[in-house]
This record gives structure tokens, sequence and C-alpha cells, in this order.
């Protein structure tokens, strides 16, 4: 796995656990926790979806 994608899950598992433990404590609904899964691959969707050209080489 590219380190960018990992970048991605994790950033977006961190703010979806925000959210959904937010979400969770003002409505009492725990199916808010499932927010965190689907933020974490919204974070990593961008690095699958950019075209090929556009590497994040150092040149």
């Amino acid at each position: 796995m590219q380190p960018a994608v990992k970048q991605g899950l994790i950033l977006g598992a961190v703010a979806g656990a925000f959210i959904g433990v937010a979400l969770w404590l003002y409505t009492d609904v725990i199916g808010c926790l499932l927010l965190i899964p689907f933020t974490a691959v919204m974070g990593a969707a961008p690095q699958f979806l950019k075209p090929a050209d556009m590497d994040d080489e150092d040149d």
C-alpha cells in the first residue's frame, strides 16, 4: 500500500472517530460510529482517483 493511501486512511479514520463519537454522544445512537470506516475510505479515495501521470515524485 502506498504511503499516501495509508496517510489518507489514518487521517480519515481520525476525523471519522471525532465526528462519530461527537454525534454518538449528542444523539445516543451508536450507529454514528459507522462514520469511522466511511470517512477512512473517503480520506484514501483521492489517491485512487487521481490520474497516473500525477505521481508524487520528488524531482
